[in-house]
């Protein structure tokens, strides 16, 4: 797999945003799981006890629920092999951080029993208890036959063969990286988010609404990839921002399936949302939103759930611009404060996540208003269409 070529979608062909395991074009979601694991295979890596080697180790053995100083001895242990259960998005972003580390390696799409073998081997001088089990099965199988108790010789052997069948298996369980904790530690946009994105995608009718969220997730897998470079400093600073980013994803994913709910009960296609829009953009949110909630009085009037449907059709779609236009911005903000080849120190840390934690929780309540006035009224207006 070349790293110099753009992800493409196997579906649609349309190129993928590299943290996302979801195409914005067709809605087309990565699986997590494929009946062939791929196989990544580690052929070079940094001197051992380099930061490098430290946290990839810490990392893989988080993502594979072992031991961090028995990954980094496995790693060491070049070629090293671990089992993929995941999409080529995620198999992709692997490969890149284990670049941007230091270590060269490839992914292969081959079954995992034709490269486990060699790495079995490893896995019994690495391990802590290693040979030691054979060794002493060996050894009783040896005492019996030589004193002629071949009956429990023959158990002993069975319980050797039934230890190897069940150590072998441990060993595939201590190499098959876990693809929802491995896209969490790469910085990759969370299966949560991109499952219900894929959903709303394929429901999605206007191309207005489709790209509209795509912009959102767009920026948000962008940003995800600026502040990587604060969290390999600041490990401290990944999980609340993280869980702050997926919130106001998650509610700018409940206003597109709202969206896209309005879609579905008026017209197949509309016309005029492309001139609506432009209105709109042009009146500011703050008088389309006043005009919403006046109509919004009113819904129980056939005559006027056309309208309302249309205007606030319209105005989900603006605030999805919105997110987009704020994560964009927090982007730059965010590469402005982490350029040039020092690290930041605690404080700036500290300060940039604040304060791009503090934008984002006033985007959230905005988003709440919003929501909170269309719940109120879409199931009345939806569950009598109008178009």
């Amino acid at each position: 797999m070349s790293l110099a070529l753009p992800l493409v979608c196997p579906a649609c062909r349309a190129v993928m945003e590299p943290r996302l395991a979801v195409c914005l074009s067709c809605g087309r979601l990565s699986p997590d799981d494929n009946e062939t694991a791929l196989t990544v295979v580690i052929r070079h890596a940094p001197l051992s006890g380099s930061g490098a080697d430290r946290d990839v180790a810490r990392v893989l053995a988080q993502a594979t629920g072992t031991d961090s100083e028995w990954m980094a001895r496995y790693l060491r242990a070049r070629p090293s092999r671990l089992r993929l259960p995941g999409s080529e998005a995620l198999s992709r972003r692997l490969q890149e951080w284990l670049a941007d580390n230091g270590f060269d390696s490839e992914v292969l799409d081959l079954p995992p029993e034709e490269t486990s073998v060699a790495g079995y081997l490893r896995w019994l001088f690495t391990s802590k208890l290693g040979l030691v089990p054979y060794g002493v099965g060996a050894g009783l199988w040896a005492l019996c036959a030589g004193q002629g108790a071949h009956g429990t010789g023959m158990v002993v052997l069975g319980a050797t063969v039934a230890w190897a069948l069940f150590d072998r298996a441990r060993f595939l369980r201590c190499v098959t990286l876990r693809p929802d904790v491995l896209a969490e530690a790469l910085g990759m946009v969370p299966r949560a988010i991109t499952g219900a994105a894929a959903a709303v995608l394929k429901d999605a009718r206007s191309p207005e609404l489709r790209a509209a969220l795509a912009a959102v997730l767009t920026e948000q897998a962008r940003l995800l990839g600026v502040l990587d470079r604060v969290w390999r400093e600041h490990r401290r600073l990944h999980a609340p921002m993280r869980a702050a980013l997926e919130d106001l994803a998650g509610h700018a994913l409940r206003l597109a399936g709202r969206a896209a709910a309005i879609e579905l009960a008026g017209e197949p296609d509309d016309p005029e949302l492309p001139r609506r829009l432009a209105g709109f953009r042009a009146m500011g949110s703050v008088e389309v939103e006043r005009q919403l909630r006046a109509l919004g009085a009113a819904t129980q009037e056939r005559q006027v759930r056309r309208q309302w449907l249309h205007q606030v059709q319209a105005v989900l779609m603006l605030r999805l611009e919105t997110i987009a236009d704020a994560l964009r911005s927090l982007r730059q903000r965010a590469v402005a404060a982490t350029v040039g080849d020092a690290p930041l120190g605690d404080a700036a840390a500290d300060r940039l996540v604040a304060e791009l934690a503090g934008e984002i929780e006033v985007a959230v309540s905005a988003l709440v208003e919003i929501e909170s006035t269309v719940d109120e009224h879409l199931p009345v207006v939806v569950g009598d269409p109008v178009g």
